[in-house]
């Protein structure tokens, strides 16, 4: 049960990165301003990625295994795309999204009973 609400959990942190700080736009060092754009600037990927993080909790609220491992690895490729793609501009809620959808695949998989070839 507890395991439940932390993967919940997990899902809304997903949707609350999606306003955080993605990439980094410019870097002024005479003014000192720098400028982020975050998921709800990027476009329909983004979008999608805003969905995900709903989803992952409501299949966990449903207790869906393999809703949670396709939704957690769709979220974690997706971003990890993005994180590839800005490099050394990505802003720390971009990390930390690639970071979250990391821990809801290790969590889906370590749930659904999945083992690890010997």
């Amino acid at each position: 049960m507890k395991t439940k609400w932390v993967a919940s959990g997990l899902g809304i942190v997903a949707m609350w990165l999606w306003y955080m700080p993605w990439i980094m736009l410019g870097d002024d060092d005479r003014s000192g301003f720098y400028l982020y754009q975050s998921g709800q600037h990027i476009g329909g990927t983004a979008y999608l990625l805003l969905g995900l993080g709903a989803g992952y909790s409501y299949f966990t609220l449903k207790e869906m295994k393999g809703g949670r491992i396709l939704v957690s690895l769709s979220g974690l490729l997706i971003s990890l795309g993005y994180l590839t793609t800005v490099g050394k501009s990505a802003g720390w809620g971009l990390l930390g999204l690639c970071l979250v959808e990391g821990l809801s695949l290790g969590l889906a998989l370590l749930k659904s009973g999945a083992r690890v070839a010997e």
